[in-house]
């Protein structure tokens, strides 16, 4: 049965039937959708409960009359609700760990950017200077080397 059909059969709101659950800590199984799943001892169990809360006992003080067999049957549905929340949780790591890796990703390109553009200047200054070099042999080329009008002095 689930939440609403087992709040009807009780007489209570659907939020009830999930207060008491959680507040009692009674095991309850869950399906793939994580909505509860109730087996017929724990209706038993629930009813339970709206009888003690009708006579007056606050939720607190309740006492549940749970059987060997009500803890049996739940438990495979208690370990598939833990089961459930690690998968969860691995589901929330994976996440941030794809999200850690693109903003990785994302700086390890802009460092790459950045490193071809530092070559480039690199390139262009080297060029310059060579350039400037250039113009500084030619510059010295023609003051040393005579020209052909210029008199040959005799040494």
């Amino acid at each position: 049965m689930n939440t609403n059909e087992v709040a009807k059969e009780i007489g209570v709101s659907s939020k009830t039937i999930q207060r008491w659950v959680k507040q009692l800590n009674i095991p309850v199984a869950r399906n793939e959708l994580g909505h509860y799943e109730f087996h017929e001892d724990i209706v038993q169990l629930l009813k339970e409960v709206k009888h003690q809360m009708s006579e007056g006992v606050i939720l607190q003080d309740i006492q549940l009359p749970i059987h060997k067999e009500t803890v049996r049957q739940s438990a495979p549905a208690v370990e598939a609700d833990i089961s459930i929340q690690r998968i969860e949780a691995l589901e929330k790591q994976v996440k941030a760990l794809i999200q850690q890796q693109l903003h990785v990703t994302d700086v390890e390109d802009r460092l790459q950017e950045l490193e071809r553009k530092l070559a480039k200047k690199a390139d262009e200054g080297v060029s310059y200077q060579l350039l400037q070099h250039r113009r500084e042999i030619e510059d010295l080329s023609t003051k040393f080397d005579p020209s052909p009008c210029d008199p040959v002095l005799p040494v």
